[in-house]
């Protein structure tokens, strides 16, 4: 490495630039130079820094990895860059990692030489100290969640456009109503949100790195709220203008303000309402008195983590923490609060499971017996007669050891715990995450961690069967060099009576470990089939409109196969591998000479294995796309045997079925010959080893270089070897498909699901309905959009309707509005709230959107009814149906409201199960009620009444038509027309028949 090349590289150095060229050939001789490739660490934050480090070529990242949350990248380093230096001058650890992200060359000033640098030019002092400042700023305003999405460029000139503010203890940032123009970021200190048009309600407490006024950035409205300082404070201050120029550059950032400031609102909410009861929520610090500690139980050294609080409402977000922690689930402590102080109800075990199944743990509601309390997984959640919820970590002969977050660690006797426990249990279990393209070891690796003291004592278990299973060619050996010769009638008696010992333990050893192995595999393939299913029914609409109905199925039927495939004694033969090392040691005791010829033949059945396994797998993934297509192909054919028969054509698609049959049926042919073929070879391998050992120890035994009774042990031992690896070609082709399964069934969970436990719920919602410069289309590689800046307002208790021709758009924008897809562009307000911040459950059960398609189930009437709330009265669901005009046929039916309708409605006319659809939404109670053509299939006189009862009954709720009847059009208080997506013309009937455009020529020029 040449000076002049280390010249160019310091040159580029803006630190070192003001540092004569004199000075620096002096010190060149002392430069250290590293070599770092892609992905290695170069400085991990908390070490200290021994240089100052100067990039000679390549890239680094400066990384902030706080909280074991997911790395954010706040810099890159390129040629010329440094680091290193601010550990140096204030003599402390580094704070952020330092990664390298490529090949990159490091020229290292020792720390001598750079103090001796920092003493002798006191520029060079002062500059990096302006650096270190301008670097702490950046990267303060970069680990922000808003402003994260930003880079080193942009967060430096989001950092040159703020203002910093400082205010004294007592004063007020800004009071309420004053104009809003400006949003501020909390530097250093403490500020008060307040409601002064409330008695001066403390609504938040906000403290460093929190954004306040987010709102006068996105809608420029007045200061809903005031803020003082609660001490001495610094603020940074971004105005309206300088944020709009800044998302021009980055949209995303107006999405994570729309997130934040809807959360903000509701809180504000929340709290206003409860007034000062819940004052004391205002500040997180001393909300509730919550630690993590771990507490030995008295019974035994068992640990438990406690979560305690003194809040009643709390107790629920203590039970979820100390379940997260006990199945080691990452969760966030602030958003389980938010929410919970937001909803202000108690949870009972019925609510409780929703918010716990939102971080990736499958819960099961039981009531289960006394009596078999022992054999619940734990642990568990519990509650008592009074309803308060709490931890059971154990039950045992010794007591029971239960968590309370209102009084600690408890124990019990088990008739203590019997007097108070009402039989309810929610039971919990963990599935890792499968959604990450993973190893199939690391899978394994996962699976199995929560069952590692069980898998340990299996392995255990193998071994010890295995070691114990060399007594009979052992006795053997004996017998035939010993007992027969010297005929020893004792030895004999003791060799016998030994080996029935010896049976004994073997049959009980492989009793146990069957047993632990099918316990193992019920609990692994019941939790990823719960989970799937979970996840299915939660899948996100855009993701399941991309996969056919036979992609599902047949990955729902994959569970199946792995557990088959697993349970086939297949973890039994991998476990018995593990005897291949002990008998090979026997083997290599006795003779070495022939052991080197038995690694030989191992050696070629690993290449066996090595060149047939790539053509097995690529079989097995070809077979299962084909089944797929086959399978979809009989799942459409049975959903339109009707139209298939109307149309004639049953022998078209039988020829189509005959064809898919075909390709399904030579794949599998082709898998059958591939393994035919790997089972021939290892078995002639197999009987090639045995005949070669059988003459080569014989020829020993002649020579007497080895003995009878050793030899037999020998060739047992060999043949404990290789017997297996017979079966060793089953077995590894169901490896190799459970291996694909986990693939296929991880391919499932990579989808995008509505599962988010850190979205908002909203209890109770106004139906005030906005949509801000929607755009969406179905597919982004289409330039064509569905729908296009479409922005429109529904006033709560509104009754609108929406017109256009076919393809418009509108049953599109009544899903958007559901969140049954997630906008492209834009924003839907619900009250002011974004609803890419709210949970999708809260907003549907609120909203309800009714189509044309009425769905039902196989069940009674009574049970499609009321299929939201199975408990409901009687007397309710006759209310429905008679407003619906259900209640008049299903009178006429021979068992009324217990008849059973046949699968997906059949026996009933589409017009009657559009009756039964509108009696399940009236019970239902929405606050908003959509009728996308779901009054098409009725006669006018029924419609007009139907329609007419729907209106009565949501009158002060927002009510959305879209159908062709122009008299209910005519009625709504305000008609949206659409037109290719686009939003055209808006108004009463009156206003848009005067105006005599699209509206006047669809309905009303006749």
């Amino acid at each position: 490495m040449k000076y002049q090349d280390i010249q160019a590289a310091l040159n580029k150095n803006d630190l070192l630039n003001i540092i004569p060229d004199s000075e620096i050939q002096k010190i060149s001789d002392s430069f250290q130079v590293y070599s770092f490739s892609l992905g290695d660490i170069v400085l991990k934050a908390g070490d200290t820094a021994q240089g100052f480090f100067v990039i000679y070529s390549g890239k680094c990242r400066v990384l902030d990895e706080q909280n074991n949350e997911k790395a954010i990248t706040l810099a890159t380093l390129q040629k010329g860059d440094s680091f290193g230096e601010e550990s140096l001058l204030l003599n402390k650890p580094v704070s952020k990692t330092v990664r390298a992200s490529s090949t990159v060359i490091l020229l290292k000033i020792p720390s001598n030489i750079f103090q001796n640098l920092i003493d002798t030019f006191q520029d060079f002092k002062s500059l990096i100290e302006q650096r270190i400042q301008l670097h702490d700023e950046v990267n303060f305003l970069r680990t922000l969640h808003v402003f994260s999405s930003l880079n080193p460029k942009e967060s430096k000139l989001l950092l040159d456009s703020v203002e910093r503010v400082q205010i004294k203890e007592g004063e007020f940032l800004f009071e309420e109503n004053d104009p809003g123009d400006a949003a501020f970021i909390i530097r250093k200190g403490k500020v008060r949100v307040i409601k002064q048009s409330a008695n001066n309600t403390v609504i938040a407490i906000v403290r460093p790195g929190i954004l306040i006024g987010e709102m006068s950035l996105l809608y420029s409205r007045p200061r809903s709220a005031a803020v003082i300082a609660s001490e001495d404070t610094e603020c940074l201050k971004l105005s309206r203008d300088q944020f709009i120029e800044i998302t021009k550059k980055v949209p995303n950032i107006q999405v994570l303000l729309n997130k934040q400031a809807t959360h903000r609102l509701m809180q504000e909410e929340t709290l206003l309402s409860q007034n000062d009861e819940h004052q004391e929520y205002t500040d997180r610090d001393s909300l509730i008195n919550i630690q993590y500690k771990m507490i030995e139980s008295n019974f035994s050294n068992d640990q438990f983590y406690c979560v305690e609080t003194s809040k009643q409402i709390l107790s629920s977000v203590c039970c979820i923490a100390m379940i997260a922690k006990s199945l080691d689930i990452d969760f966030s402590l602030d958003q389980l609060l938010d929410q919970q102080i937001l909803s202000n109800k108690n949870e009972s075990l019925s609510t409780i499971s929703t918010k716990i199944e939102g971080l990736d743990i499958l819960t099961r509601s039981l009531f289960i017996q006394k009596q078999k309390l022992n054999q619940a997984l734990l642990p568990a959640i519990i509650e008592d007669q009074n309803g308060q919820l709490q931890i059971l970590y154990k039950f045992d002969e010794e007591g029971v050891v239960i968590c309370n977050p209102l009084s600690g660690l408890l124990h019990y006797s088990k008739v203590e715990f019997f007097n108070f426990w009402n039989q309810k249990l929610i039971s919990l279990s963990s599935v890792p995450n499968l959604g990450k393209q993973q190893s199939f070891i690391k899978y394994s690796y996962l699976f199995l961690k929560p069952y590692f003291n069980l898998v340990f004592g299996i392995i255990l278990l193998s071994i010890f069967i295995h070691s114990i299973s060399l007594f009979g060619p052992f006795s053997i050996s004996i017998l035939l060099d010993q007992v027969l010769i010297h005929k020893d009638q004792y030895m004999f008696n003791s060799i016998i009576l030994i080996g029935f010992i010896v049976m004994c333990f073997q049959c009980l050893s492989y009793f146990i470990r069957t047993n632990l192995v099918l316990h193992i595999i019920r609990n692994v393939s019941s939790s990823i089939t719960l989970k799937f299913f979970h996840y299915i029914l939660n899948l996100n609409m855009m993701e399941r409109s991309k996969m056919q109905v036979g992609d599902l199925s047949s990955r729902i039927n994959e569970n199946e196969r792995l557990l088959l495939l697993v349970s086939n004694n297949s973890l039994n033969v991998l476990s018995d591998s593990l005897s291949l090392f002990v008998y090979l040691f026997v083997l290599y005791k006795i003779h070495i000479g022939l052991t080197y010829s038995v690694f030989a033949f191992l050696l070629i059945f690993l290449v066996i294995f090595v060149l047939v396994t790539p053509y097995i797998r690529k079989q097995e993934i070809e077979t299962f796309f084909i089944r797929n297509k086959q399978e979809s192909f009989m799942v459409d054919l049975l959903s339109g045997i009707k139209t298939i028969k109307t149309d004639a054509s049953e022998k078209l698609f039988f020829k189509d079925g005959l064809n898919y049959f075909y390709q399904t049926e030579t794949e599998r042919y082709k898998a059958y010959e591939l393994n035919s073929f790997l089972t021939l070879m290892l078995s002639f391998f197999s009987k090639l080893c045995f005949v070669f050992i059988l003459y080569l120890g014989a020829s020993l035994v002649l020579k007497q270089e080895l003995s009878l009774g050793l030899f037999l042990l020998y060739y047992t031992c060999l043949a404990f070897i290789l017997i297996p690896l017979k079966d060793l070609s089953r077995i590894w082709d169901e490896f190799l498909e459970i291996r694909n399964s986990l693939k296929r069934i991880s391919e499932v969970f990579n989808l995008k699901s509505d599962l988010n436990s850190n979205l908002t719920q909203i209890h109770k919602l106004d139906g005030a309905i906005s949509l801000v410069d929607v755009d969406f289309q179905f597919d982004l590689d289409n330039y064509k959009k569905t729908l296009e800046s479409i922005s429109l307002e529904i006033s709560q208790g509104e009754h609108i309707s929406l017109v256009g021709r076919s393809g418009s758009g509108k049953s599109t924008l009544v899903q958007l509005i559901i969140k049954l897809y997630e906008v492209n562009s834009g924003a839907i307000l619900l009250d002011h709230c974004d609803i890419l911040s709210i949970d999708s459950d809260s907003i549907r059960k609120q909203i309800l959107l009714i189509d044309s398609e009425s769905w039902v189930f196989s069940g009674s009437i009574r049970e499609n009814i009321s299929i939201a709330n199975k408990n409901i009265d009687f007397d309710k669901i006759i209310a429905a149906s008679t407003l619906t005009l259900a209640h008049e046929f299903i009178q006429d039916l021979p068992n009324k409201y217990d008849t059973i309708i046949g699968d997906k409605g059949i026996g009933l006319s589409t017009g009657q199960l559009q009756k039964i659809a509108l009696a399940r939404a009236i019970l239902t109670n929405p606050q908003v009620l959509i009728l996308d053509e779901a009054l098409s299939a009725l006669d006018p006189e029924s419609e007009a009444k139907v329609f007419r009862n729907l209106t009565n009954l949501m009158k002060g709720k927002t009510l959305i038509y879209i159908g062709n009847n122009p008299y209910n059009i005519s009625s709504s208080d305000k008609i949206f027309v659409l037109n290719l997506g686009k939003l055209i013309e808006v108004g009463t009937h009156t206003q848009l028949t005067n105006k005599q455009e699209m509206y006047y020529h669809l309905f009303c020029r006749n």
